[in-house]
Order: C-alpha cells, then structure tokens, then sequence
C-alpha cells in the first residue's frame, strides 16, 4: 500500500485517520502494520465497503478536500473498495537498531554464513551513496536481486537507504569492524 508524503504527515500529526483503496484483494488488514518513509503505519480496522457508504466527513478524514475529489479518485481504479482506519505512526525500530554499535554474535555468524552478505556490506562501505546498479554490476549481480538483498541487510539494521545508494549503518560498520579483527 503505497502513501504520498502530504498523506503520511497527515497521519503522524492526526489530521489524516483514513483511507479508501481498490484492489482486487486486501492488501492491509485489521490491525496491521506497514513500514514507509515517515515509520511504521498502524491499521485499525480494513474492511471492504460500497462506494455510497462514504460520507463527506470520512473524505475529509481521508485527506480530500470533499467527497467527490475522492469519489472521483476511487472510480478510476478497479477493484472492491476497501475503508482503512490509520491509527497512527511509531518509529521504525530499524532506524533505533542501526544506531547500535554492539553486535551480537549471531548477526556475525549470518554475515559469515550467508555467501552474498559480507560482499554487499563491504561494496557498500566502500562506495557510499553510489546508484544500485553501479555497486550491483561488479558483484556480478541483478539491480534488482541486489536491492533485495541490500533490504536484508536494512531490516537487520547494517545498511542505511539514501535518496542515491546507501551507506552502512554504526551497526554495519561495527559489524564489519568485529569480522576484520577476527579474520
């Protein structure tokens, strides 16, 4: 479920608390979570609705100037409609857990044991802020199959995504720091 940025603002400072979308199957459910830019949305309760069902207050609730902005917006898509409740933003726990420099030891064993992880981690270290692509091609890999695996690496909190590249986290570096006096 993708948001725009005025919509995420929206949510975070409580003038946004809803969102209507199409889609041929629920792609957020009842008391769900989903990580963006702005931290982690939380749902309240996803459920499908018809179209006459909402009202001029819920668009608004939405982020609509009016009803019919929205409505017009909704019949431009196919699919059920689907009401979703924003309960709110919480920070992403892997901003806090990239900021940690102590490594624990099975973070370690996985970056020895998976093959592609100590690679990424180092081209990253090495060429920060550096296109996908351009890390990507030497290690003889697919932009798209390393930008998989560079989310990895994030989820874990060793990388940190820019608006060009990446660059490796006070945990990557602390990491990779840990494996060199070791090897």
């Amino acid at each position: 479920m993708l948001f725009r940025r005025d919509t995420l603002e929206g949510v975070a400072n409580g003038t946004i608390t809803l969102a209507f979308r199409r889609w041929r199957s629920a792609a957020a459910v009842t008391g769900g979570t989903q990580r963006t830019t702005h931290g982690v949305v939380r749902f309240g309760l996803v459920e499908r609705i018809e179209l006459m069902a909402i009202d001029a207050e819920e668009a608004v609730a939405a982020g609509y100037a009016d009803r019919d902005v929205l409505l017009r917006e909704l019949n431009s898509r196919p699919g059920d409609l689907y009401r979703i409740e924003l309960a709110g933003i919480d920070d992403d726990p892997r901003e806090a857990l990239r900021e940690q420099a102590d490594v624990d030891p099975d973070i370690l064993a996985w970056l020895v044991r998976i093959d592609w992880a100590l690679p990424i981690l180092r081209a990253i270290d090495q060429a920060p802020e550096v296109r996908a692509a351009d890390i990507a091609e030497p290690l003889g890999m697919p932009r798209d199959r390393f930008k998989a695996r560079v989310r990895e690496l994030k989820n874990r909190g060793l990388t940190i995504s820019l608006e060009t590249g990446y660059r490796i986290s006070p945990r990557g570096a602390a990491a990779l720091a840990k494996l060199s006096r070791s090897a």
